[in-house]
Parts: structure tokens; sequence; C-alpha cells
């Protein structure tokens, strides 16, 4: 009868006994704690000490054609985070490159 009610008038919020006891079970469920550790621990800032000791490295890699700029920014901060002149002082490794390339012509 109350499906047909359901139905017929387009009632919600009408449950039997078994179907509350399901909702309760559910909702009981769900009010469980969640595990919310993230998957990985958060990166920690590439220091100034560490760019000035691998900045030749970069620029030999870069200069090899092993990676480009975009690359090697992408593969120190899959472990690191950069800061904004970090980056930019990794892209103008490339930049300083092509300028010696046209110094030379």
């Amino acid at each position: 009868m109350i499906q047909a009610a359901r139905i017929a008038f387009g009632f919600g919020g009408i449950f039997d006994q078994d179907e509350a006891e399901r909702i309760s079970e559910a909702t009981n469920q769900r009010d469980e704690p969640i595990d919310v550790t993230p998957a990985r621990p958060e990166r920690q800032a590439y220091t100034d000490a560490q760019m000035a000791a691998n900045i030749e490295g970069f620029r030999s890699v870069i200069n090899n054609g092993a990676r480009d700029t975009g690359s090697l920014i992408a593969m120190i901060e899959s472990k690191y985070t950069l800061t904004d002149a970090q980056r930019e002082q990794i892209r103008a490794l490339h930049v300083g490159e092509e300028t010696d390339q046209e110094n030379a012509e």
C-alpha cells in the first residue's frame, strides 16, 4: 500500500518499518569517520641552497637535450615545491642557451 500511495500521489518520505531500519543502518554506516590522510606526504620547499648547488647540472641537462625546462621543472616539482623565482631561474637556462647560439652566428 505504501508503494501504491507513493506512485499514485507522489508522496515521498513514507516508509514501512523494514525500509526505515535499512535507511537508519545506511545512515549510521556513513557517520563513521573517514580517513582523509593524504596519499603522499606534502612536498618540501626546494631551497635556494639546493638550487645553487644544482643549477649547473640543470644547465648541462638542458644543453645536452636530455630534458627541456618544462620537464625539468615537472621532475623537480614531483618531489619539491619551487618558487616562481626558481622556476624562472630554470627557464632562463634555456633562454641563455639560445642567446649564446645567436651570438655565435
